[in-house]
């Protein structure tokens, strides 16, 4: 898909001036994101590979991130298109330089800010984390079978842990909170609600932890900030992510595995 074609798709729905400007921002490993601007309105478009991983829902996530928009925590998003893989949400511009530093302030903010997400009155999907791995583990049969018998013996010993966890502790999680998706902290915005969904906060916590290499060190700051802000005893939250954290290894691995071939055959070309 080329920049015309993919403007073509949108602006009947956006209401775009003649002098646009499409621009790259960034590319993941199943999306490209663009910022699209015509002097008045902002947009950022994702563009999404053909074949979205397990665990994202074009229509699902545009349900709850409306919600998250009302609450100021989030983009408003505008447009999806699902046949193409397009996303459009309001253009937030960041107020903070937000890098992957790991210092003791994104740290903190990291905590603060899984804290007012764990306490937003939002309903959502449930994460079912072991259809989830079930998913991931067919993609990644049909692509490579030689790691199947290590992947399926890991998934049989960590399923009653996840079994267990599901069950408790619940609340609205993100699930990807990298310090790159706080674009602004007064008011708090955050961005890329892809796999949010309800589930166990100290998955949440053990997520955030894995998605920005956090230290031994720095772990035990964003716990004791954490728990802190959230009225619980450190021990516990300690405890917890420990325990959430094999299931977070796997998860991210399966995930790493099974999107490594995604089809990106219509992606942004030219």
């Amino acid at each position: 898909m080329n920049q015309q074609q993919l403007v073509n798709l949108i602006s009947p729905y956006l209401s775009l001036a003649n002098n646009y400007v499409l621009e790259p921002v960034q590319s993941g490993v199943v999306n490209r994101v663009f910022k699209l601007s015509d002097g008045e309105s902002h947009y950022a478009v994702k563009l999404t590979s053909s074949a979205l991983p397990p665990g994202v829902n074009l229509s699902d996530q545009f349900r709850l991130q409306r919600l998250l928009a009302q609450q100021g925590i989030a983009p408003m998003p505008v447009h999806i298109d699902e046949q193409h893989g397009i996303w459009v949400e309001q253009w937030i511009d960041s107020s903070t330089s937000l890098v992957p530093r790991q210092s003791d302030t994104d740290v903190a903010l990291i905590a603060r800010t899984l804290a007012t997400i764990h306490r937003l009155p939002i309903a959502g999907k449930k994460l079912d984390l072991v259809s989830l791995w079930k998913q991931h583990l067919t993609l990644i049969n049909e692509q490579n079978k030689t790691c199947m018998s290590q992947l399926m013996a890991t998934f049989d010993d960590l399923q009653p842990q996840v079994e267990e966890i599901q069950s408790r502790d619940i609340c609205l999680c993100h699930h990807d909170l990298s310090i790159g998706h706080i674009v602004q902290d007064n008011p708090l915005v955050i961005v890329d609600w892809e796999y949010a969904a309800v589930g166990n906060r100290f998955f949440d916590l053990a997520s955030c932890v894995a998605i920005n290499q956090l230290t031994q060190h720095q772990t035990a700051a964003l716990c004791a900030t954490y728990a802190k802000c959230s009225e619980l005893p450190v021990e516990q939250v300690l405890n917890e992510v420990a325990i959430a954290m094999p299931l977070v290894r796997f998860t991210n691995e399966l995930w790493l595995k099974s999107t490594a071939k995604l089809n990106r055959t219509h992606l942004f070309v030219n």
